[in-house]
C-alpha cells in the first residue's frame, strides 16, 4: 500500500466514532446482584469511553453521575451502595457507552443474592439448586444465564461453595447461624 493511501486510510479511521471502531468488543454487562445494601455490577468495557446503566423498561439512567462506571479497557467488579443506584430486583438494565447510547449491552436482570432461579424470591427451590450444584449434580435447566451463577455467589467471592449455601440457609431462616 502506498504511503498516500495508508495516510488517507489512517485519517478516515481516526474520524470514525470510537464505538464504530470497537463494535465487536464494546461493553459487556455480565450481572447485577444486590447483596444486603450493596450492588455488585460485573462488566467489561473495551471502549475508550465510560458506561452508563439504563433501565431497559423506562430508558431512565439509574446512576447519579455518568462516570460511575468508567473503567475503559478492563473487566471490573464494582460494589456500589444500593442507595446510590435507582434499581430494584427484577429491573432489566443495559450498559451503554456514554458517547453513543445506541451502543448498549443485552438486558441483564437485577438479582438478589440467593435468587438462583430468578423468580424474585429466595426460597427452598434456590436452596435445592445450590445444593445440587455444590454436590456436583447440577440441574438440566440451571444455570441458564450468567446472572444465575452470580446470584448463587452469596458472599461475592467469585466461587459458589459451602459458605454460600450456609449464607443461603441463613437468609431462608432469617437469622444468623
Amino acid at each position: 500500500m502506498s504511503f498516500t493511501k495508508q495516510l488517507t486510510l489512517t485519517a478516515l479511521l481516526s474520524t470514525l466514532p470510537l464505538t464504530a471502531l470497537a463494535d465487536s468488543t464494546g461493553i459487556e454487562l455480565d450481572s447485577v446482584v444486590i447483596r444486603n445494601d450493596v450492588v455488585t455490577v460485573d462488566y467489561s468495557n473495551n471502549l475508550r469511553t465510560c458506561g452508563v446503566l439504563l433501565n431497559n423498561r423506562t430508558g431512565a439512567k439509574v446512576q447519579p453521575h455518568a462516570k460511575m462506571f468508567c473503567e475503559p479497557g478492563r473487566h471490573t467488579l464494582k460494589d456500589v451502595p444500593l442507595s446510590r443506584l435507582h434499581i430494584r430486583p427484577g429491573d432489566d438494565l443495559t450498559m451503554c457507552a456514554i458517547s453513543d447510547l445506541t451502543n448498549c449491552t443485552d438486558p441483564i436482570e437485577v438479582r438478589i443474592a440467593g435468587d438462583l432461579d430468578g423468580d424474585h424470591d429466595v426460597n427452598i427451590i434456590d436452596f435445592q439448586l445450590m445444593h445440587a450444584s455444590i454436590m456436583g449434580e447440577p440441574s438440566d435447566w440451571w444455570p441458564t444465564m450468567q446472572e444465575d451463577e452470580a446470584a448463587a455467589d452469596m458472599n461475592g467471592d467469585g466461587v459458589v461453595n459451602v459458605i454460600d449455601i450456609l449464607m443461603l440457609i441463613e437468609a431462608l431462616w432469617g437469622e444468623e447461624l
